[in-house]
């Protein structure tokens, strides 16, 4: 990966970003997270799976992803309310951020700054992983191919309007 307009550039190939485990990447004591990431894909083909946060070990985690052209959050262990759908059409070449906040119970799911979806009564209330903080990658397949602004994680739940405020303090910086 090499820093180029305006955000870290992976090939597809084989970059990745690794933040060793830390605590703080985990679920909070109240049980909440927030993840905020910024991205450009390269391109949008169907079929594929382009991991821009991932942090899972075992079955404990989450990870942060565009499939299939839609930009995609589950919570592990995966169950049905334990997965978010975002959007439905990213096009390659445009920055987005994207984001998701988990209360201990909802996961709220944000598109440039909008709330777009929500998923109630997550099943198996997901646990903290030992694992690594992934960007660009997971740990064995799924490589980004575009940018990465940046990728922010909290061990609290933003509120609305904190997502809101986010996408509205960087939006210059993205061209948006």
């Amino acid at each position: 990966a090499y820093y180029y307009g305006g955000g870290l550039y992976m090939d597809g190939n084989n970059d990745v970003i690794v933040l060793p485990h830390n605590d703080s990447m985990n679920v909070g004591s109240s049980n909440a997270l927030s993840v905020i990431a910024w991205f450009e894909l390269a391109n949008t083909k169907t079929n594929s799976v382009k991991n821009f946060v991932y942090k899972v070990a075992g079955n404990k985690g989450y990870n942060f992803y565009v499939k299939n052209k839609t930009v995609e959050v589950d919570l592990s262990p995966v169950a049905a309310n334990n997965k978010l759908v975002l959007s439905t059409t990213q096009s390659s070449g445009l920055w987005t951020m994207a984001a998701f906040t988990y209360d201990g119970s909802t996961i709220r799911g944000y598109i440039n700054g909008s709330l777009v979806n929500t998923s109630n009564g997550v099943a198996n209330a997901f646990s903290d992983s030992i694992g690594h903080l992934y960007i660009g990658n997971s740990n064995t397949d799924n490589v980004m191919y575009g940018k990465i602004g940046h990728v922010q994680v909290y061990n609290t739940a933003l509120s609305n309007n904190d997502i809101a405020v986010h996408f509205s303090d960087y939006r210059e910086r993205y061209g948006i």
